[in-house]
């Protein structure tokens, strides 16, 4: 697509030097010179019909782009499987003890939780690598059905 738009960029520049050629006062008597207005004329329109084209083709492209945006979100929403960010401090307790128990040099980083209270955890463990923990309200953990 890159590659289509750069080609119409330079066609476009080339026909509008062409058409920058300066008019001269058309005369009835030289016919070469009427073929010469002519051909202006119509690189002229060849030009305007480019840029047009050009124009509808961002507008399609941008379009694209927004629908591609708009599922990508959606898809998102649908992965986060019903879960909304929530602040460590509306962490119930029975959490924060398990957490501190089980994984005790563990920082969690973000957490989640759904309708039915249970909380997705993503912690940093010691070892700098990243897990993710499911547990309910009391701190027991749940199985990820994924």
């Amino acid at each position: 697509m890159k590659k289509l738009v750069l080609t119409a960029v330079f066609a476009l520049g080339s026909m509008t030097a062409f058409a920058q050629v300066e008019e001269e006062p058309q005369t009835q008597e030289d016919p070469q010179q009427q073929n010469q207005v002519d051909r202006q004329q119509q690189t002229q329109d060849a030009t305007q019909n480019a840029e047009e084209k050009m124009e509808k083709s961002k507008d399609k492209m941008n379009k694209s782009k927004d629908k591609m945006a708009k599922k990508k979100d959606k898809e998102m929403e649908k992965a986060q499987n019903g879960f909304k960010e929530v602040s460590m401090d509306e962490l119930p307790e029975a959490i924060n003890t398990a957490i501190q128990d089980n994984y005790p040099n563990a920082t969690v980083d973000k957490a989640m939780v759904n309708k039915k209270m249970q909380y997705k955890l993503e912690a940093t463990m010691e070892d700098g690598s990243t897990e993710t923990m499911m547990m309910d309200e009391e701190g027991n953990p749940i199985q990820d059905n994924r």
